[in-house]
């Protein structure tokens, strides 16, 4: 995935030269691939359009770089050490198709405005014990082929703790020409319309 003489792994930082070197834009396709700290530079692209790209430190993009997951592919965040600060802007269009968060060491979007993070597919946890900071700065999109969706946390009852801190933005797609819809919230578990949405009853609210 760079231009060194070996296939980079989570140790490795990788450096797209762009225009300052060798016209080296790679694409992955299948499988899984990693890297510590990625430099896209200038006239540089880095492309994920199948398979994951496994990221253990962080990403620098700069002016001219491209870094584009918004067609296919995973983005998986699992370093050893807290990864602060992830950056919709990295991105293209600041979309990621899916995001894997395996850091149990913390894993934090940026706060900064007009810097979110969008994921067209799906939010997964890849580790136990995984602490997701969203900022208040992370969108799950919706589209007219598909709606993100947050995969089940317990991975089938294999993790326990899993987290997501934060507000998270949730999009629904409505095609044209519909002149009146019903959006509802969910129902929490079996319960009815008047224990979940008149909370019962009880007044004043309880919690």
């Amino acid at each position: 995935m760079s231009n060194c003489l070996a296939i980079p792994d989570s140790s490795t930082n990788v450096v797209i030269p762009g225009v300052a070197g060798p016209n080296f834009n790679p694409i992955i396709t299948t499988g899984i691939a990693a890297a510590k700290n990625i430099t896209i530079n200038n006239g540089g692209n880095l492309t994920v359009n199948g398979g994951i790209l496994q990221i253990s430190a962080g990403v620098t993009k700069n002016t001219g770089g491209l870094f584009d997951v918004s067609t296919g592919g995973t983005i998986e965040f699992n370093g050893l050490a807290p990864q602060p600060n992830i950056k919709g802007s990295w991105f293209k269009n600041n979309i990621v198709n899916s995001l894997i968060a395996s850091n149990t060491n913390d894993l934090t979007i940026s706060s900064a405005a007009n810097d979110s993070l969008n994921i067209l597919d799906s939010l997964s946890f890849g580790s136990d014990n995984v602490t997701l900071f969203t900022s208040d700065n992370l969108i799950l999109a919706s589209t007219a082929s598909n709606t993100a969706r947050v995969a089940d946390i317990t991975r089938h009852g294999t993790y326990s703790y899993d987290t997501i801190i934060g507000k998270v933005t949730v999009q629904r797609y409505f095609p044209a020409l519909r002149a009146w819809r019903l959006v509802t919230s969910p129902l929490s578990n079996t319960g009815s319309i008047f224990s979940n949405w008149q909370n019962g009853g009880i007044y004043p609210p309880v919690g």
